[in-house]
């Protein structure tokens, strides 16, 4: 039995040092240099071509390296019947949360304002924001989600959480799929960490921003296909949206060209909020391995018609 290490952009050596460190018994192979595709019985995937996966005759599991799992749910060719795992770490929510932390920071710092000005040599000071000023709102309750929005309730904050199904979170207010003009109404920032599905895709759009009270931010650490990109572009330049700090894009690394790196209302970092560590990936590949070796389900299976 193998595992495939599988991307087209990703250096996976030292994931393999990591696997193959914890258990030496373990066939790490990394694609193309395939020992035996018969062999492999969990491949390790992250942007990988469609059509890649059919030529592995006994894989018995898909582990995704990062925590989402849309481009996997794209390729048409995965037969239904073998299982897609998410990366589901301790180490991505601190992550987030750090992320989070910074940019309500820099909000509150008024730091978009400050960087346009350095660049224009202007000297010009701005009250800082104070905490309780600041209504955070959170799309997506995943366990995420879930730990981004008690962690910074925890501070002092006031956080209100928006989720397909309502959930239940100490101290913050939670609302569902029906109440998303609701729940964007009490909000003067709005983080989205959803993951890509079909009834998320397009999200962040200029209804959604007209609702939001003035002056408003949008953060964007989920996924790019939740935005709108012309509609955040037109709520700046109406100032329905004073800012936004984006860290996914429908196409990445983001085109040179795109709109985006001209405004200094938007503060672009390139899906970096919450990046997947080598040695604790590899622990969890190590032990959903040895899980489906003794027929017994991987963790963090997802749910393909929930997309997530």
């Amino acid at each position: 039995m193998a595992i495939a290490l599988i991307s087209t952009n990703k250096n996976f050596l030292k994931l393999k040092e990591h696997i193959q460190g914890l258990d030496p018994n373990i066939q790490v192979d990394i694609w193309p240099q395939i020992t035996s595709k018969k062999a492999v019985r969990m491949c390790v995937c992250w942007n990988i071509p469609q059509h890649t996966l059919t030529s592995y005759p006994n894989l018995q599991l898909i582990q995704s390296y990062g925590a989402g799992v849309s481009k996997l749910l794209e390729d048409s060719s995965i037969p239904p019947h073998i299982p897609i795992a998410r990366m589901s770490l301790k180490s991505l929510a601190t992550d987030m949360l750090a992320y989070v932390e910074w940019v309500l920071m820099d909000i509150r710092h008024n730091g978009l304002h400050y960087r346009a000005n350095q660049f224009e040599g202007h000297w010009e000071s701005k009250e800082t924001v104070r905490l309780e000023a600041l209504k955070v709102g959170i799309m997506g309750l995943g366990s995420i989600g879930q730990y981004v929005s008690v962690s910074l309730a925890n501070q002092g904050y006031t956080v209100l959480g928006w989720s397909r199904t309502k959930k239940e979170l100490e101290n913050v207010r939670c609302y569902e799929q029906q109440e998303l003009h609701t729940f964007a109404r009490q909000c003067n920032i709005v983080v989205c960490l959803l993951p890509t599905t079909t009834e998320t895709q397009g999200l962040l759009e200029l209804e959604l921003f007209k609702s939001m009270p003035k002056p408003s931010f949008i953060i964007n650490a989920g996924r790019g296909a939740q935005l709108i990109d012309e509609d955040l572009i037109y709520a700046l330049d109406t100032q329905q949206v004073q800012g936004a700090y984006l860290d996914v894009f429908t196409q990445e690394p983001l085109d040179r060209d795109h709109h985006f790196w001209s405004r200094k209302e938007i503060m672009i970092s390139p899906h970096i909020a919450a990046q997947t560590r080598v040695s604790d990936a590899a622990a969890l590949i190590v032990d959903n391995y040895h899980r489906i070796s003794s027929g017994m389900p991987a963790q963090f299976l997802i749910d393909r018609a929930k997309g997530y």
